[in-house]
């Protein structure tokens, strides 16, 4: 499929695992069709944060990640179409984290300074903000006429994330 602009973001990282899996589909001759890749995004915010709240506080809080986290968050959380999340609310054209990720941060950070561990609450907040500047991800999609959850389209592709194995090289 053509190149899809990421913006001002720091998704590489989920790009380029829905770009591999768009192809796959077309490597077995699979239809055609382009994934939602702010989906995976999504919810890899949400996993961070959980994490940050388990770890009281001792977890890194960034917008990137890597392709293994893409299919992490793919195998909990399933796929939808791009057509079914773009993830630009309001009817935005470009996507730019800077705002969410500032916004994100303030609110684990202040959380973490209050000693508020509560996982449920935090989740709420963090989730309300990624509402905010994301767009609410669906929990059903309809593909030919038929309703599903995302894990339910993931395993109608036919694809199975764990059969893939994402690695990084470096110079040093």
């Amino acid at each position: 499929l053509p190149p899809v602009e990421q913006g001002q973001t720091g998704n590489c990282w989920c790009y380029s695992a829905i770009s591999l899996l768009e192809s796959e589909l077309r490597r077995q001759g699979r239809a055609e069709v382009k994934l939602a890749e702010l989906f995976p995004v999504y919810w890899e915010y949400v996993e961070k944060a959980r994490r940050f709240i388990r770890e009281k506080g001792n977890s890194y809080l960034s917008n990137g990640s890597q392709s293994n986290s893409a299919l992490a968050r793919i195998r909990q959380y399933g796929l939808v179409r791009a057509s079914d999340y773009t993830g630009l609310p309001d009817g935005r054209t470009a996507h730019d984290d800077r705002a969410l990720l500032r916004e994100f941060r303030d609110y684990l950070n202040g959380l973490a300074a209050r000693s508020d561990w509560d996982e449920a609450r935090a989740l709420a907040g963090v989730r309300a903000i990624l509402d905010k500047h994301l767009g609410r991800p669906p929990d059903r999609i309809t593909v030919d006429g038929r309703s599903l959850t995302p894990l339910e389209y993931l395993a109608s592709l036919g694809l199975e994330p764990a059969d893939y194995v994402a690695f990084v090289s470096f110079m040093y």
